[in-house]
């Protein structure tokens, strides 16, 4: 099989069936993904954005002859001897390149629900991606942090949407802020150990000591919509977008 673009030119060849091809369709839920069925008795499913092999299915002992589908985007597949109905499950289209092996992602959901969302992406090299869900292209990219040996990570990464920012935890004592309005992204801020007993500080009765460590396992971005009953009627707290620090001695610093 082979895809042409628009202009005329071959983009592309499908050479995975080993007989001949029968019959070619789009996927009903997606326009990038094309189906094939071929005497070789498989259903196979391609990727034209990637131009790879997604999914294969033997659907019977006989060479296809036809496959299409209902109103009710059901595939059925002819042969010459039966005729076979499968429901097709939904399949993601969401794709993006990240060109080093990946160690955590995490969905990022807005407030806005009419704000598209983010994909956190951390690769093995502490390098990190943000992701639109909706077209899987990069949003903002944080280059591997210079300061860190190819032998460690980073920690944890957080992400606030409301603010634009994105939280690293280099390590137990050291949070770098990156802004993602820029792409790659740019540096902002660094919480040292200084820093974090000074928030950790401003937590606390003026007159209590700091306490054992204040060393950060860690932390989440926290989303708080919570209404409270007061003696004057309903509470809202004043900030709704909240970084949560998880400390070594059990505590959770907002």
């Amino acid at each position: 099989m082979k895809v042409w673009s628009e202009q005329g030119t071959m983009l592309h060849t499908f050479s995975s069936h080993s007989k001949a091809v029968t019959s070619v369709l789009m996927h009903p839920q997606s326009d990038i993904i094309m189906i094939s069925a071929s005497l070789d008795k498989s259903v196979r499913l391609w990727n034209l954005e990637t131009f790879e092999e997604i999914y294969k299915l033997q659907v019977c002992d006989h060479g296809i002859q036809w496959v299409g589908l209902t109103r009710d985007n059901y595939l059925y597949c002819g042969t010459s001897r039966d005729l076979s109905v499968w429901s097709i499950n939904f399949v993601a289209h969401f794709f993006s390149q990240t060109r080093v092996p990946v160690s955590k992602i995490s969905p990022v959901m807005h407030c806005n629900s009419k704000k598209t969302p983010r994909v956190v992406v951390v690769g093995e090299d502490s390098s990190v991606r943000l992701l639109s869900a909706l077209s899987g292209q990069s949003v903002s990219t944080i280059l591997p942090p210079p300061d860190i040996s190819p032998l460690n990570k980073i920690l944890d990464v957080s992400y606030s949407r409301y603010y634009g920012l994105i939280f690293l935890l280099i390590d137990s004592l050291n949070i770098w802020v990156y802004t993602s309005r820029t792409h790659p992204s740019s540096r902002v801020d660094h919480w040292d150990e200084d820093v974090l007993k000074l928030m950790l500080q401003a937590t606390e009765d003026v007159s209590g000591t700091l306490g054992v460590s204040c060393s950060i396992q860690c932390m989440m971005v926290l989303h708080n919509h919570v209404t409270v009953e007061g003696e004057e009627g309903p509470v809202t707290p004043t900030c709704v977008n909240l970084l949560v620090l998880a400390l070594l001695d059990g505590r959770l610093v907002f």
